[in-house]
């Protein structure tokens, strides 16, 4: 991202927080980030292109902080889930997030909407895909059912003790108990037929809109080339080492995950204040789509 789409960004976040979505302008982003009305336009087709744009950002923030968490730890460790998750709500507070939920909860439009539900699912297909990390591949029929529990306890938990904090971390006590609830629910599921929610029908609904695997997998060889092309032109070796891994590795039968994500992670922090961060954080938006979807690259 370079720095006038940030000050578009960070104007649009402070406003929508101060004044309310439905209440601020694009003329009133215009004002505030002191740009003429074609800069905004160079970047965004509406302010609701904008407003995704701030919670698609700060989601990824999100993914970066949970995917270092892990990198550090354990996956099947329990502790280092209760941290991934207290991430978000760390992250949401530093970005005044529920403040921002809460202005745009009662919008009439579709396109908005659809994007919020989106967002929603695929946190809870996340949690599904720890818990299958954490209990083991046997629950993987029930994992979504236990997602929504989990974040149903976890939610109407910190709902009530935000009224009677007795710590000075309730959200940590809050996942601590939303998860011991949920683990007795996991032991006593085992054996049961009734599934709530089947993975074929969420999968369906959750990426229905995206490129296929294929699709995806030849955006990512094209960006890649794109970037090595930007990056041979300014001798920087270090990015272009990463770069061609990744394309080696992309582009094999069996490529390993666990260093796409570690040299994913690399590069975007070298990349960090370039004019090549853009491209590394859209390439890392599709390698990551790719990865979810559980397809083979």
């Amino acid at each position: 991202m370079n720095r006038k789409q940030k000050q578009i960004i960070d104007a649009a976040q402070k406003l929508f927080i101060k004044k309310g979505y439905a209440s601020t302008s694009i003329q009133d982003i215009l004002k505030e980030a002191q740009i003429a009305k074609g800069t905004f336009y160079n970047y965004f087709s509406s302010k609701n292109e904008c407003l995704m744009a701030i919670l698609e950002l700060v989601n990824q923030e999100i993914e970066q902080e949970r995917r270092l968490l892990v990198s550090e730890g354990e996956s099947k460790d329990l502790s280092v889930f209760a941290k991934q998750i207290e991430v978000r709500f760390n992250i949401d507070k530093k970005h005044n997030l529920m403040q921002l939920f809460h202005s745009v909860t009662f919008t009439d439009d579709q396109v908005l909407k659809d994007f919020m539900t989106k967002l929603y699912m695929k946190e809870i297909k996340w949690i599904a895909e720890r818990f299958k990390d954490i209990y083991g591949i046997e629950i993987e029929r029930f994992s979504l059912d236990h997602a929504i529990s989990f974040l149903g306890i976890l939610q109407q938990g910190m709902l009530v003790t935000k009224f009677f904090a007795t710590t000075s971390n309730e959200v940590a006590e809050a996942i601590k108990f939303a998860l011991n609830q949920t683990e007795k629910i996991i032991t006593n599921y085992k054996n049961s037929d009734v599934v709530l929610i089947h993975e074929e029908l969420f999968h369906s609904y959750l990426y229905k809109e995206e490129d296929n695997s294929t699709d995806v997998k030849a955006m990512i060889i094209c960006k890649l080339n794109d970037l090595q092309e930007k990056l041979d032109k300014k001798s920087d070796y270090k990015a272009i080492n990463y770069v061609q891994f990744l394309l080696d590795e992309v582009q094999n039968e069996d490529p390993r995950v666990f260093l796409l994500e570690s040299v994913l992670m690399s590069l975007q922090k070298i990349a960090g204040g370039t004019e090549v961060e853009q491209e590394v954080t859209e390439l890392t938006r599709l390698a990551w789509q790719l990865i979810d979807t559980g397809d083979k690259m």
